[in-house]
């Protein structure tokens, strides 16, 4: 009879509070527009975000051109003075030849512990530091 009484109360409970559950077409439009609203909102925002990328890789080119002009001048002005271009590389390539050269000292240079080899990935790696400066090695 417990068991009875008790499943009773439990239908009931769930088809009166399952009838409430049911979201009017007022909530739903509402909850729509907020929604339509925010996605509205973050569309904007991305393209805003877009635009101003675009804008910055324009003047990051610029910065490039123009430091590749200066190295150009820098390579002629020596030149003119007599002096021989011996490379112009990559600091990723210059550091490498020092590192190789080192590695084969290692009694005077010590071992490659972990920080240092931080530090050699950062000055070296193309994402970072690598690729971004150049060395102008010039003699007489």
């Amino acid at each position: 009879m417990f068991k009875n009484v008790f499943m009773a109360v439990a239908v009931t409970s769930l088809v009166v509070g399952g009838t409430t559950a049911c979201a009017t077409r007022k909530f739903v439009r509402t909850g729509l527009g907020e929604v339509n609203g925010k996605v509205d909102s973050l569309g904007r925002s991305v393209e805003e975000t877009q635009e101003r990328t675009r804008r910055n890789e324009g003047k990051i080119t610029e910065v490039d051109q123009k430091a590749m002009a200066a190295d150009q001048k820098a390579q002629a002005a020596g030149q003119a003075a007599g002096l021989k271009t011996e490379a112009f590389v990559t600091q990723e390539k210059f550091l490498t030849q020092i590192a190789g050269r080192i590695s084969q000292r290692q009694s005077e240079f010590g071992g490659w512990i972990s920080a240092r080899a931080r530090q050699f990935q950062t000055l070296t790696h193309p994402e970072h530091l690598g690729r971004k400066f150049r060395v102008l090695i010039q003699s007489r």
